[in-house]
């Protein structure tokens, strides 16, 4: 079996003067092999967290 985790919907929001990093991670399973195939995809979790860098206006949602 081979792992990818990942990111869908990845977004940066600005409220209360605070931003924040919205996505969600999730895992496809593939075979191995030289034509590999999708066994599964599935999300593992959301995620929101406030973020301590900053980040450009035109990169907020």
């Amino acid at each position: 079996m081979r792992y990818h985790v990942f990111q869908k919907k990845h977004r940066f929001l600005r409220e209360k003067g605070r931003t924040f990093r919205k996505n969600k991670i999730w895992c496809d399973t593939h075979t191995k092999g030289h034509a590999p195939r999708l066994i599964n995809s599935k999300p593992l979790y959301a995620n929101r967290v406030v973020v301590k860098y900053p980040v450009a206006d035109e990169m907020l949602e």
